[in-house]
């Protein structure tokens, strides 16, 4: 096996079928198919004849949102705001791409995901 100067595989996998599980079937732990993926066995062509980017993974949607409101100091020409953002409002779990490193033990299965909703707070004066 090849290795990248990343400590990444160099090598692309032959492909004989769909390379994502039915679609009845597919799941965080069986989501790219196991049995038509095969590792090149020949060192000298480490290239198989799957194309580059061919794995997609879950699809992603999030929605942001910021409220803000804005209080005039009446001892000045100044001005108070104060802002609350929230990102991931409806806090949709949104996975992350398979492991499609094919020589992983984990191959094909979603160990991550985004980031939960997340708000934050904000205050500022504008003078």
């Amino acid at each position: 096996m090849l290795s990248s100067f990343r400590g990444a595989n160099a090598y692309r996998p032959n492909v004989n079928g769909p390379l994502l599980v039915a679609d009845g079937e597919r799941s965080r732990t069986n989501y790219l198919s196991r049995d038509t993926v095969v590792i090149p066995t020949d060192p000298s062509q480490p290239f198989g004849n799957a194309g580059r980017n061919d794995i997609r993974g879950p699809r992603f949607w999030s929605i942001d949102m910021v409220a803000s409101k804005r209080f005039a100091l009446p001892w000045s020409n100044s001005n108070f705001e104060f802002r609350t953002e929230f990102f991931n409002l409806l806090n949709r779990t949104n996975l992350r791409a398979p492991n499609a490193n094919r020589s992983a033990a984990n191959y094909g299965t979603i160990t991550a995901a985004h980031d939960p909703r997340i708000i934050q707070f904000g205050m500022r004066l504008a003078f």
